[in-house]
């Protein structure tokens, strides 16, 4: 069982993991639904090669019960939201979620969304911060989340560059 003393931070709409805090520091929580996708985005050296890259948050597994697993997170300094950033801050999430998305079909896996959520700056850099957003590929099928970055990423990016600059409130507006 994972540990009982955290605090449950965030729940997203993802059954197969969930983010926990206690005191500062942030765990993500790998459920049943998730073990067999997390043990693939590991085993393929995935994880290993998006955090060398300083595209992944690291983590390190705290518990490990076969059929769930406790990630703990390395912290960002400062938390920020889509709806702060600049064009430029928007366009280099919306690449990077794009790279990790074909590094991840190298290692057969794709990332199941594509919420511009997904991703905070650290100093000035973008990093993906959900390692739950990862699911083995099954060859033949369309992305998932090709829906959600267009809505989270392209339209926004059109929109501030032919109507408003300043259209990236919208992001807040219609989480």
């Amino acid at each position: 069982m994972i540990n009982s003393k955290l605090a449950m931070f965030s729940s997203f709409r993802d059954p197969a993991s969930r983010v926990l805090k206690s005191g500062n520091t942030f765990f993500r929580q790998i459920n049943a639904a998730g073990m067999a996708d997390f043990r693939q985005l590991n085993d393929s050296g995935l994880a290993k090669i998006l955090t060398e890259r300083g595209m992944l948050t690291p983590f390190q597994v705290a518990e490990d019960h076969g059929d769930s697993a406790l990630l703990e997170l390395q912290t960002i300094e400062f938390v920020n939201y889509p709806y702060e950033w600049c064009f430029g801050q928007l366009q280099a999430a919306a690449v990077l979620t794009l790279e990790i998305t074909i590094l991840a079909l190298q290692h057969d896996m794709i990332l199941k969304d594509a919420s511009n959520f997904n991703v905070m700056f650290e100093k000035s850099r973008p990093v993906f911060i959900d390692h739950g957003s990862f699911t083995v590929y099954r060859p033949d099928t369309p992305w998932q989340a090709y829906r959600q970055f267009v809505m989270h990423f392209l339209c926004p990016l059109l929109m501030m560059k032919h109507c408003d600059i300043q259209y990236n409130i919208e992001l807040k507006n219609h989480l």
